[in-house]
């Protein structure tokens, strides 16, 4: 008799607790905020539905602390600078990841031409209004085999660069708004 009457109460919480998310959805105005609220009643419902779960197995697991450590671990507003320092870091690291592999796959498709980006630096100040702003950038030509292809020799030409690196660097200063003179090409 003690096992039905736990499930009782059980269904009794999950229904109550779901006519309350119903009316509370109900009661809200459409708009951006709603699926939030329902996001917070669904988690909710969620944890009704698997606190007694885990009491009836046994297990001493204790879903509230859980919560509210891992909400203290990722929080960024516990106070805790070196988490946030540390996902800014790595916020930083994965732009300029994406913004590498763009640039080469722009190259490649564009221009059908192989480079690859040796160096890059942006702005990296995230409350700048210039943030990931590309100041200076250095590309290596990806040569598929180990042998470099001799180049063309020509009498009574300056030092300057080809016409593959003129090409290049027309087309970089044009996408990402910076001067020629900041883009290094490597032969």
């Amino acid at each position: 008799m003690n096992m039905l009457s736990f499930l009782s109460s059980w269904v009794k919480m999950i229904l109550s607790i779901y006519i309350f998310a119903t009316l509370v959805e109900i009661v809200l105005p459409t708009n951006k905020f709603k699926k939030y609220v329902r996001f917070v009643l669904g988690f909710i419902i969620l944890i009704t539905i698997i606190m007694p779960i885990f009491k009836f197995l046994g297990n001493n697991v204790n879903v509230e602390n859980t919560v509210a450590s891992y909400y203290e671990k990722y929080s960024i507003d516990n106070g805790n600078k070196t988490n946030l320092n540390e996902y800014n870091k790595q916020l930083i690291f994965e732009f300029k990841n994406n913004l590498v592999k763009r640039i080469e796959e722009d190259i490649k498709n564009k221009l059908n031409l192989e480079y690859i980006v040796k160096e890059i630096k942006i702005d990296e100040n995230m409350s700048s209004l210039s943030f990931g702003k590309v100041y200076s950038l250095t590309l290596v030509k990806n040569y598929k085999s180990n042998v470099k292809p001799v180049e063309k020799v020509v009498i009574g030409r300056t030092n300057g660069d080809d016409v593959e690196t003129v090409k290049v660097k027309k087309y970089l200063s044009e996408f990402l708004k910076i001067s020629q003179d900041e883009i290094t090409v490597i032969k």
